[in-house]
């Protein structure tokens, strides 16, 4: 079976991974963005040896225009294309070159959720049809990769949520400031808390002071590879994980299966943008088993 796969992200690249791996796919072109922002596209090469696909198989550009032409052309070879995101401006042109039969499409983050995109799917999400992504393939890859040389640790996810206008800086830095003193009661000092930012986010230096770093014993992680394999890219062992609301709250559950993942409820009231998406993102997590944590409407807190 050939395929020839469109991918963005870091996350894309290694469910792509799992794709060829799980239906064993012996031929294949990845057709590879990179974008203005240094950090993901580190990721991305790191990701791609990480999971132990094949550079060589890989045309990697920025240009938007020349990255369709090869797509389209290596299309014309294999018959079968993979879509990392299925609102990718470059899929949005091909789509209109590629009948929907010959597509899968893979997770771009929780925005699988609401996706109205017609053709088969390959996801980790319950809630969306299609094929379910376990990350087996993943799972066993950090498995047989990992090691713990460094103290215990429990992950702090971060977000972009203030940079794109989601919440207020101010709330953000409150919920975080909650989610780390809740932390620090359920752990001993001893446990490090390694706050890991999103590749999108800028303003987190603002509130991990090294006062702040130095009372709470939190330690800043700028990760290479996407923070699924934080595992095998620190050595460390991984005794929780804390997020707001985020795609690897899904991903770690499925690869870290022994531990405990809880999530922080934002208030509707202190929420600007998207509203409704993240009250129904939260609606899905509460049917999960992580546990959460409802933080009060900031303005009240004040």
């Amino acid at each position: 079976m050939r395929i020839t796969a469109l991918i963005e992200s870091p996350f894309q690249l290694f469910q792509l991974a799992e794709y060829i791996n799980i239906y064993k796919i012996d031929s294949y072109k990845i057709i590879l963005r990179l974008n203005s922002n240094k950090i993901n596209n580190i990721q991305l090469f790191n990701t791609l040896k990480a999971v132990r696909l094949n550079r060589a198989k890989c045309f990697v550009s920025s240009n938007r225009f020349i990255l369709l032409f090869n797509l389209l052309l290596c299309y014309r070879i294999s018959g079968r294309v993979v879509i990392g995101d299925d609102n990718s401006g470059i899929y949005r042109i091909a789509k209109f070159f590629i009948p929907f039969r010959k597509i899968t499409f893979l997770d771009d983050g929780t925005a699988s959720l609401v996706s109205s995109s017609k053709g088969e799917r390959f996801t980790i999400f319950e809630e969306v049809i299609g094929t379910k992504n376990k990350l087996s393939i993943i799972t066993s890859l950090i498995e047989d990769n990992k090691r713990s040389d460094d103290p215990k640790r429990v992950i702090v996810l971060g977000g972009k949520l203030s940079e794109v206008g989601i919440c207020t800086q101010e709330t953000y830095f409150k919920v975080i400031e909650m989610m780390i003193s809740d932390i620090r009661k359920k752990f001993s000092i001893d446990v490090i808390i390694s706050y890991i930012p999103h590749r999108g986010e800028c303003a987190y230096k603002r509130i991990f002071t090294e006062k702040f770093c130095k009372k709470y014993n939190v330690e800043i992680i700028q990760n290479e590879l996407p923070v699924e394999f934080i595992a095998i890219e620190r050595g460390i062992d991984i005794l929780g994980v804390f997020g707001i609301f985020s795609t690897a709250l899904f991903t770690m559950k499925l690869i870290y299966e022994y531990i405990d993942i809880e999530y922080y409820v934002i208030s509707e009231k202190d929420l600007l943008l998207r509203k409704k998406g993240i009250i129904d993102l939260y609606q899905i997590l509460m049917d999960t088993n992580m546990v959460p944590n409802f933080v009060p409407p900031i303005s009240q807190v004040n």
